[in-house]
């Protein structure tokens, strides 16, 4: 978790190629002609990035795993969990939420076809190729909107990202994070 500076993680990762570089969750305000609701209040920030002996080098099957988790106490009881939801900022990647399935180990995600399917507490951003330029700006950065959250309000969710390079998969350890409005996550969660 990223709180005051502090992760935590739920494996020992062996991954010193792939990451989730800096996280950014920032006030936004959508555009009067976007009709679909909920609006996101808040925009998330995530860069996926690679150890600099890495870059130029392409990946294939870019996934970035997310989940809302519920706000620790206190928290007003009333209080809704926020959301992801799409919103006019959203840069090019694919977008797959749990499908309506009952619970189940093993998530089956999907593709909505509309806004209105779109809105979820677990997200997975896909892209099948990526390669991360050197330089000082490094990086694919994805903006995705969250509903349900005021700039006063702190995110509570987990992270991870995987990628496939030539024959080798890999994937980061999952992290749970608590972000407030302009804060900045460390650089390089594995």
């Amino acid at each position: 978790m990223f709180s005051a500076g502090k992760l935590i993680s739920t494996c020992d990762s062996t991954n010193d190629i792939v990451f989730i570089g800096n996280i950014k969750l920032r006030q936004y305000s959508e555009k009067p002609e976007w009709r679909h609701l909920p609006k996101a209040q808040m925009e998330m920030i995530i860069d996926f990035t690679v150890d600099p002996s890495y870059q130029g080098i392409a990946f294939s099957n870019l996934v970035i795993d997310l989940e809302i988790l519920p706000r620790p106490t206190p928290a007003p009881a009333a209080s809704p969990l926020p959301q992801f939801v799409w919103h006019t900022a959203r840069n090019n990647y694919d977008w797959f939420v749990p499908s309506a399935a009952p619970a189940a180990s093993v998530i089956d995600w999907v593709k909505p076809v509309n806004a209105a399917n779109a809105v979820t507490r677990k997200l997975q951003i896909r892209l099948a190729s990526v390669s991360v330029a050197a330089g000082r700006h490094d990086g694919k950065t994805f903006f995705i909107g969250v509903a349900g959250i005021t700039p006063t309000e702190r995110l509570h969710f987990k992270a991870s990202v995987s990628a496939a390079r030539i024959v080798a998969g890999l994937k980061s350890c999952e992290y749970s994070i608590d972000i407030g409005n302009g804060e900045l996550s460390p650089k390089f969660i594995r």
